[in-house]
């Protein structure tokens, strides 16, 4: 994540002005991000500051929002997974 924010720099997607191909690859990770925040007990937006804007601006776009599962799904999934392996 240290390179992903350093790499972005002051762009606001990885090619620059324009969401490209970089960008999709990545934004689809970006959907376990809150399920690690809850269980790794940190931040992004704290340790890369970049990267959770970048994160933010690419999720308000229609076509991520509307193509990848929410979020708040994922982190649902991981919370029922780690209760039937009886981590909770």
């Amino acid at each position: 994540m240290k390179y992903l924010d350093g790499t972005l720099g002051d762009k606001d997607y990885f090619n620059g002005d324009k969401f490209g191909f970089v960008d999709i690859l990545l934004i689809g990770l970006t959907t376990w991000f809150p399920a690690y925040e809850k269980y790794g007990d940190f931040k992004l937006e704290d340790h890369y500051p970049k990267l959770a804007a970048w994160i933010t601006r690419s999720w308000a776009r229609e076509t991520v929002s509307e193509s990848l599962t929410s979020p708040e799904k994922i982190t649902n999934l991981v919370v029922m997974l780690r209760k039937m392996h009886g981590l909770e």
